[in-house]
């Protein structure tokens, strides 16, 4: 049977979940109050460098809600099947709820982090369009990756290191 998804779980991980909720409904109530003053052409990509490099309709700016939102929903029905993971070492009887556990725990995480990543490029897209900015910032794409494969790398170590 599977677990409910509040159940068996602490206030640290709760507020995980809390955070990325927050995310999710923060980035829907941006979008809901900048459409209407938003100019008719936006960035809708951004290089390397963080500056924009392709501009488009002003209603493409949903679809940092909606990548954000389908990440949220994906990990979330993610978590429940933590027992079907590709684990990197082998679960056996003795270590499989650890890995379990650990896996769980990154996928919260994850979650957070992207949905979050989803709010800022909304919030930075929204700020360029309005000539409040001039991109996303140079450092962006090194803090997304850092964080995204920092978080992996941390627990895929956390996985390995489980007796």
């Amino acid at each position: 049977m599977k677990q409910p998804f509040f159940s068996n779980r602490n206030k640290i991980e709760l507020f995980v979940e809390l955070l990325a909720v927050l995310g999710v409904v923060g980035s829907a109530f941006l979008y809901l109050f900048s459409i209407g003053s938003l100019p008719e052409k936006i960035p809708t990509h951004f290089g390397f460098s963080g500056k924009p490099d392709d501009w488009g309709s002003k209603y493409n700016i949903i679809i940092p809600l909606i990548v954000g939102l389908f990440l949220y929903a994906l990990l979330t029905v993610t978590w429940f099947f933590s027992a079907n993971y590709n684990y990197p070492v082998k679960p056996n009887s003795a270590r499989k709820e650890a890995q379990s556990e650990h896996a769980k725990k990154l996928i919260l995480i994850l979650k957070a982090e992207l949905t979050w990543i989803f709010f800022y490029l909304l919030y930075k897209t929204i700020q360029v369009a309005n000539g409040n900015a001039e991109g996303l910032g140079a450092g962006f794409i090194f803090v997304f990756l850092t964080t995204i494969f920092g978080t992996i790398g941390f627990f895929v170590f956390k996985m390995n290191k489980v007796k």
